[in-house]
């Protein structure tokens, strides 16, 4: 049986997809969320073995979503629902993932579930290799990041954010708005942010090249960073030629 949890915005696309799936004999339905938020703090302990996931949500997209669902870790399936034919269909055909284009049609929705019961026979879901490319062509349509301060969820588009921080077990988040802790480590940070620009230029700091001011030489050999809104950020030896590359586009 496929444990099958469905996220959608609509109360009345969410009830049709549940309807259409409970004709299947392998689906066991074990929720259903119209808040994505909701579906973000329960899925990790729920454990589903897939989910169907609409996009088109408001304050935080299904593809959004997804990239912090599979960055618990867990071997669960993600089925992408929209009502849109603009996304790179291409780029969500990749192993586990699956993408349908609202209206579901049965027909569709047939193929998506022999599919996904003839990854979890052959144990396709749980290769680490197959996760981690998920991961990657995920965090390529994102354009959000969520953080939690214990409280609330803030959800930061990428382009907000100025830099990332290491203190102490937290990651610090800065942007023109203000700061946000985050317990997303840095090595976290920086698989999520690479593919969107972002860089790691000392093991403390990550940082967002649109938003630099100035590169200064170091007594140290190496640079000083000046962005908006910044301290003066150093530089590691390491990462001193990538420096000397961003001049290069910026002359």
């Amino acid at each position: 049986m496929l444990r099958v949890i469905l996220v959608d915005d609509e109360l009345p696309a969410l009830d049709e997809l549940s309807y259409q799936l409970s004709k299947f004999e392998q689906i066991e339905m074990i929720a259903q969320f119209t808040d994505p938020i909701m579906a973000l703090k329960q899925i990790e302990q729920i454990e589903p073995d897939v989910v169907f996931l609409d996009i088109e949500m408001p304050i935080l997209n299904g593809l959004n979503l997804a990239t912090e669902l599979l960055e618990q870790d867990k071997s669960f399936s993600i089925v992408f629902i929209t009502a849109y034919n603009h996304y790179a269909l291409q780029a969500f055909e990749v192993n586990a993932v699956d993408y349908i284009v609202k209206p579901v049609r049965v027909s569709r929705l047939k193929q998506t579930v022999e599919k996904l019961q003839k990854n979890m026979e052959n144990n396709v879901r749980h290769t680490p290799q197959l996760m981690k490319q998920m991961k990657d062509t995920v965090n390529e349509a994102a354009d959000k990041l969520v953080v939690f301060d214990g409280e609330n969820y803030h959800f930061i588009e990428y382009e907000e954010i100025i830099y990332i921080e290491a203190r102490m077990k937290i990651s610090e988040v800065v942007t023109r708005k203000g700061a946000y802790s985050t317990k997303k480590t840095m090595n976290v940070m920086e698989e999520r942010l690479r593919s969107h620009g972002f860089f790691r230029c000392h093991r403390s700091y990550i940082i967002n090249p649109k938003h630099i001011i100035k590169i200064m030489p170091s007594s140290s050999g190496t640079f000083q960073i000046k962005l908006n809104h910044s301290p003066l950020i150093p530089v590691s030896k390491p990462h001193t030629m990538e420096v000397k590359k961003i001049i290069e586009r910026m002359e």
